[in-house]
């Protein structure tokens, strides 16, 4: 099977296009000039597993062209992730996950691609009106990166309805691993240097999920055709509090723990939790790691 993942440079790309090239898969990888975080390390992967791939500007419709071309799979991997960040640079944040997106999906559209996967969020659905929070929870983003994230999602199904491409979207829950720069990274990253651990609020759950589950559900979905025209929560095996990741940290790495109040628009509910329950009956998704081992084990 012939794979094309978009944004291959990108934390989830980087680790998706890694997956597949371990798996078998013909991958063609575009590092995205100006939105990949990891452009160089990717290439580097590519030329390592002689894959084809193409470092350019996303109005580039013939690096595009070639990536797609005759692949049976695209993933869109395009995003980007940074919370905070989308809250200073809102316009930054439309540009790359909107108006670029939308530029990819018309590439894929024009090439007849057989199916798309869409990587989006669980911050499309903002602080849970009930928990745990299945596909059917309304979309209500708390977050200017949830609310592109939910742009795109809408993009997505517009053009599968008007032109007939098969799409399926995954919702990826708060993501790590390795190149990831989230908060698990931060934290671990600030305990191997020593550093203190900046907690900001401390009682909200996150159901975090390894990017090796990520890309797990990403194959499933991709295996299984009644996954077409659903959307998929992907989650990890459990859910805790960012101060008990903080702690976590702090017995690996013996480092202190500085708490200060919770940042504007941050998903801040208690009982907060994510269902994977879609993707566990559907897809035979069961995530296998847990933070702790994560960090015990150096999984990062």
């Amino acid at each position: 099977m012939k794979i094309s993942i978009l944004s291959a440079g990108s934390f989830s790309g980087i680790n998706l296009s890694k997956f597949f090239m371990e798996r078998g898969f013909e991958v063609k990888g575009m590092i995205i000039d100006g939105a990949d975080k990891y452009p160089n390390e990717a290439a580097d992967l590519y030329r390592k597993n002689n894959a084809e791939f193409k470092h350019d500007k996303i109005s580039s419709n013939e690096s595009l062209d070639f990536v797609l071309k005759d692949s049976d799979v695209a993933i869109n991997a395009l995003a980007l992730i940074d919370v905070a960040n989308s809250i200073t640079n809102p316009f930054l944040f439309h540009n790359v996950n909107v108006e670029w997106f939308l530029h990819t999906l018309e590439a894929i559209r024009k090439n007849n691609i057989g199916r798309l996967i869409v990587g989006s969020s669980n911050h499309v659905y903002g602080n849970g009106l009930y928990n745990p929070i299945d596909e059917n929870h309304p979309l209500n983003p708390t977050t200017l990166y949830g609310a592109t994230k939910v742009a795109q999602e809408k993009y997505a199904i517009s053009y599968s309805n008007s032109f007939g491409i098969p799409v399926t979207i995954l919702r990826f829950s708060n993501m790590y691993g390795p190149h990831g720069y989230g908060i698990i990274n931060l934290f671990v990253n600030n305990g191997k240097e020593g550093k203190p651990l900046v907690v900001e609020g401390g009682s909200q759950p996150r159901t975090f999920t390894h990017a090796s589950d990520g890309a797990n559900a990403t194959m499933l979905s991709i295996e299984n055709k009644k996954s077409i025209g659903e959307a998929f929560n992907v989650s990890g095996p459990e859910s805790i509090t960012i101060m008990e990741l903080a702690e976590i940290v702090k017995r690996r790495y013996n480092v202190e723990i500085i708490q200060k109040e919770a940042r504007a628009g941050d998903m801040t509910d208690k009982n907060y939790k994510i269902s994977f329950e879609k993707a566990e009956k559907i897809l035979g998704y069961e995530p296998k790691i847990r933070v702790a081992d994560a960090i015990e084990k150096d999984l990062l």
